[in-house]
C-alpha cells in the first residue's frame, strides 16, 4: 500500500475484536521500527511505549472502567462502558509515555528553550503515535487514540510497574475492525492553506 493511501485509511476505530491479520511478533517489530525511525527534537528519543497484550490489555481497560464508575452517574457510565468495552475486546493497547529523565535533562542542556521542552516532547510523541497508527491501518488493524491519563496515572505503577519518571501521554487500543467508520467530513483545504511566492 502506498504511504498516502495508508494515511487516508487511518481512522478512529473504536469497536474492536481480537482478530488481527499479523502475529504478535510482527506487532512488536512494527512498534520497534516506528520507535527507531520517528524523529524527535534534539534526537532525544524521549517517547517510550508499553505494549499491553492479553490479560494485561484487559486489565488496563478494567482499571479505566472502574475509575470512570467512581466519578460519573449510572447513565453516563453505561455510555462510557459500551465504548470502553469496544477497546477491551480488541487485541491490545499501546500506552505512550514521555521519559521525564530525558525531557528534564534537555531543559538543563538547552536553557534557552527550557520553556518549550515539554511542548517538544508532546510533538515527539504525537509523531510516533501517528506513525504507529498509520502502520497499523496499513495492516488492516483498527485503532484509535484515547486520553484517560488523569484517571489511570496513579494505577500504572502498581498494575504494570511503570516508573513515575514516565509521564503517560495517550493510549491506543487496537484490534480487528468490527464496524467501518462513517465517511469523514472535510473542510475545504483551499481555506486551510496559504501559499506565498
Amino acid at each position: 500500500m502506498e504511504y498516502l493511501e495508508a494515511l487516508e485509511k487511518r481512522r478512529s476505530i473504536r469497536n474492536l475484536n481480537d482478530q488481527i491479520s499479523i502475529t504478535e511478533e510482527e506487532i512488536i517489530e512494527l512498534i520497534k521500527f516506528n520507535l527507531k525511525h520517528a524523529p524527535s527534537s534534539y534526537n532525544s528519543q524521549s517517547p517510550k511505549v508499553l505494549l499491553l497484550l492479553g490479560e494485561k490489555h484487559k486489565k488496563f481497560w478494567d482499571i479505566t472502567l472502574n475509575k470512570i464508575k467512581e466519578i460519573v452517574n449510572l447513565d453516563q457510565f453505561k455510555k462510557s462502558e459500551k465504548k470502553l468495552l469496544g477497546f477491551k475486546n480488541g487485541y491490545g493497547t499501546i500506552l505512550f509515555f514521555d521519559d521525564l529523565s530525558i525531557t528534564e535533562n534537555l531543559k538543563e542542556k538547552y536553557p534557552l528553550y527550557k520553556e518549550k521542552t515539554q511542548v517538544y516532547s508532546e510533538h515527539n510523541n504525537a509523531i510516533l503515535q501517528a506513525n504507529i497508527w498509520t502502520s497499523l491501518a496499513e495492516k488492516n488493524i483498527g485503532a484509535s487514540l484515547q486520553h484517560y491519563n488523569e484517571l489511570v496515572n496513579d494505577s500504572l505503577e502498581e498494575a504494570f510497574g511503570v516508573p513515575k519518571i514516565c509521564r503517560l501521554i495517550a493510549q491506543m487500543p487496537f484490534g480487528g475492525i468490527i464496524d467501518e467508520p462513517k465517511p469523514k467530513q472535510f473542510l475545504n483545504t483551499d481555506d486551510r492553506i496559504i501559499v506565498l511566492k
